[in-house]
């Protein structure tokens, strides 16, 4: 049982890291000042200075979901023995969805380039 429970916190962390992971190279490519990578027991997050770019911020904020959930895909496809961690990578669809700051990001940013377009 409590393999079993390791064995599931283990896999939210690994799901996490990626997610940052994928926000902290955009954010690097792009050179973002002020960079940090946080990491505490129960998850991960970074952080950078803004700089009112909404194109620089769609792709930061889209790169993580994205690369998740096509992950997800990949893993619930191609790999069976691993559907359940294919599974939980797929729970990222959500941050494509204005709830999460992820989301609220996408569609700001999104919102912003159009407003400018017209």
């Amino acid at each position: 049982m409590i393999f079993l429970l390791a064995k599931i916190v283990a896999s939210f962390l690994v799901v996490s890291f990626i997610h940052e992971v994928s926000h902290l190279l955009f954010a690097m490519l792009f050179k973002r000042k002020g960079i940090k990578f946080h990491v505490s027991w129960t998850s991960f997050f970074i952080t950078y200075e803004n700089n009112n770019n909404d194109f620089q911020n769609l792709i930061i904020a889209i790169s993580a979901p994205l690369v998740t959930t096509s992950i997800g895909f990949f893993l619930v496809l191609k790999i069976p023995e691993l559907a359940g961690l294919g599974i939980l990578f797929l729970t990222n669809i959500i941050n494509f969805f204005p709830i999460t700051n992820d989301g609220e990001i996408i569609l700001m940013s999104l919102v912003n380039i159009a407003r400018r377009e017209k």
